[in-house]
């Protein structure tokens, strides 16, 4: 850092606009894809258990008020934590900010007993997570395809009447048992994730469950499906067998109709059958990976070798929420 460098401070976001304003320019001129309202998202799953040290942003000394980067910081229930949209303004990058900045993030986790941290990595950053403690132990393989408007959905499959006799909105079952199941796929108990405040009550947000036979409330699989810039977002995309994800993810198409733009996924190539449940839909790599690394190398059990993320995760989240 020069010595000409302006000193900065790194303090809460003062509210949601805060947040959305330093974060969601950022998102566009990286270009990932999101969504405007994915900032509402993140800022009440970061805030709801952390309160507002969730999301930091950092500023000049001399400007306090004019925040210049950020990160986010989701602390959840079960001793887990997960670091996403680190980003700072091209005008403050090499003062040093960055690291101060991250830094403050992982005292946050320490502060609250965190005893495991993750983050999502581009390629361009693996090293540099990699000297602050951070070890890869996946990678997160990025899928696309066109609409259904340019691209007819290939083959058909078996069953397909008796499973959309069960298929439900998730919007219209108990957030805990959302809570429950991805917890036991991902390993993070992310309880102010998959509520109607941070998700449901998003026009563009759409969710599908198979409610096992004879069951109201256990489910076979689930999907969700939001807006990006480009089009649309798919994921998680959990499901006890392939069968099950390839249903879902087909009815989860079809739902869009003939919506322009392109479909995107964050694929679990650890589960054998991922890809090819999205390749057998007309998908196909966009050439991007995010490396998933963990502090330390500890990371939950569901995300193991030979885990529930290994058998039953087709698609993941966001990278920034884990």
């Amino acid at each position: 850092m020069s010595s000409e460098a302006p000193e900065c401070i790194i303090r809460p976001a003062s509210s949601l606009q805060e947040a959305h304003d330093v974060s969601w320019p950022l998102m566009q001129s990286l270009g990932w894809n999101r969504a405007s309202d994915d900032c509402k998202t993140h800022y009440i799953s970061a805030t709801a258990e952390t309160g507002p040290s969730g999301w930091l942003v950092v500023a000049s000394k001399t400007n306090p008020e004019k925040a210049e980067g950020c990160v986010v910081l989701l602390v959840y229930p079960n001793s887990t934590g997960w670091l996403g949209l680190f980003m700072l303004n091209q005008s403050v990058r090499g003062l040093g900010w960055g690291g101060k900045l991250f830094q403050a993030g992982l005292d946050v986790f320490k502060s609250n007993g965190t005893d495991m941290v993750g983050l999502d990595a581009v390629e361009e950053q693996v090293s540099t997570y990699a000297r602050r403690g951070f070890v890869e132990k996946a990678k997160i393989k990025i899928m696309v395809r066109k609409s259904l408007k340019e691209n007819n959905l290939p083959g058909e499959m078996e069953h397909v009447h008796e499973m959309l006799e069960r298929c439900t909105d998730l919007s219209q079952l108990p957030p805990k048992i959302l809570v429950q199941s991805d917890l036991e796929h991902s390993g993070m108990e992310r309880r102010a994730l998959w509520t109607k405040e941070a998700l449901f009550d998003r026009d563009d947000t759409i969710g599908l469950g198979l409610v096992k036979e004879g069951e109201q409330e256990e489910l076979e699989g689930w999907i969700i499906i939001r807006s990006c810039e480009q089009g649309r977002r798919f994921g998680p995309l959990y499901a006890d067998s392939a069968e099950i994800a390839s249903f879902l993810l087909r009815i989860a198409m079809r739902r869009l109709g003939d919506e322009d733009g392109t479909l995107a996924a964050e694929v679990w190539p650890n589960n054998p059958k991922a890809v090819q449940v999205f390749e057998d839909a007309g998908w196909e790599w966009a050439g991007l990976d995010y490396h998933r690394m963990w502090l330390d190398g500890k990371f939950p059990e569901a995300q193991k070798p030979g885990g529930k993320a290994d058998k039953e995760v087709y698609a993941v989240f966001d990278a920034a929420e884990g």
